[in-house]
């Protein structure tokens, strides 16, 4: 049990959970491993200490990875607010940046300090204006489900293979698996799904053409990850930088609705 609980803290410390979170998650997994533990004991005889330890050791690694994968593919249903002229957030995790974008200006997405010009848009009512993209890192703790943030028709569904490139060449700069999905409804906006570099896997729902309300679910990132969103300039920007946002549920910004 003590193994269990010093390397949950290890794992919630990094994914900036608290201590007492990772204590009773250790502390739940110790326990669940130490019962076929005594199982095999009470069947086969005492095992002895060595032994024991050993067997305890296996038990909670895989408890502790069972439960891991079943909690990490979640999806808790959510409640979508009904109000008009909204973005949801698309993602669970904090806001990383809320940055302007200029007339023409092909946005530019970044994650770990590499940046992703985004040039599959260029063709799209996005870039016909200005507007912002808001940043939204989702830590291994978080749902990783993707939820539309508006109501609309998909008019592009664009992925991109990752690439493993040297940082010293210049086009290190996009090396991130990404799918970018572009949502047309009483306005329009960009949700780019971002993978890890080293855990590559992104799974759309949506295809192009398709009609999907807000907060429905659009995709899926495993593992490390992070989503933007390209919102148009005649909606307000509603969080701030280091916020924790809900998919589907926290409103990001807001926009004059059509009557």
């Amino acid at each position: 049990m003590l193994a269990a609980v010093l390397i949950t803290n290890v794992f919630f410390w990094k994914a900036r959970k608290s201590a007492l979170q990772a204590t009773l998650t250790g502390a739940l997994i110790g326990l669940a491993a130490g019962v076929p533990v005594y199982l095999i004991n009470v069947l086969l005889g005492d095992m002895g200490v060595f032994l024991n330890i050993v067997l305890g050791f296996f038990s909670a690694v895989f408890v502790g990875f069972a439960s891991f994968t079943i909690w990490f593919f979640r999806d808790p249903d959510r409640k979508i607010p009904k109000e008009k002229g909204i973005i949801v957030a698309p993602a669970d995790g904090k806001i990383k940046y809320v940055r302007e974008i200029k007339t023409g200006q092909v946005p530019v997405s970044e994650k770990n300090g590499l940046q992703a010009h985004l040039s599959e848009i260029a063709k799209t009512d996005l870039l016909e204006g200005d507007g912002f993209i808001v940043g939204i890192v989702m830590s291994i703790t978080d749902v990783h489900k993707n939820r539309s943030p508006i109501s609309g028709k998909v008019v592009l569904s664009k992925y991109t293979p990752g690439k493993f490139l040297s940082l010293k060449k210049p086009e290190g700069i996009i090396n991130n698996e990404r799918n970018t999905t572009v949502i047309e409804g009483d306005i329009t906006v960009g949700v780019v799904q971002i993978a890890s570099r080293l855990v590559r896997r992104i799974v759309s729902y949506v295809d192009s053409g398709d009609v999907i309300k807000i907060g429905d679910r659009i995709g899926m990132i495993k593992f490390s990850s992070q989503t933007d969103v390209i919102i148009p300039s005649s909606a307000k920007v509603t969080v701030s930088l280091g916020e924790q946002v809900y998919g589907g549920v926290t409103v990001i910004a807001r926009y004059p609705p059509k009557k």
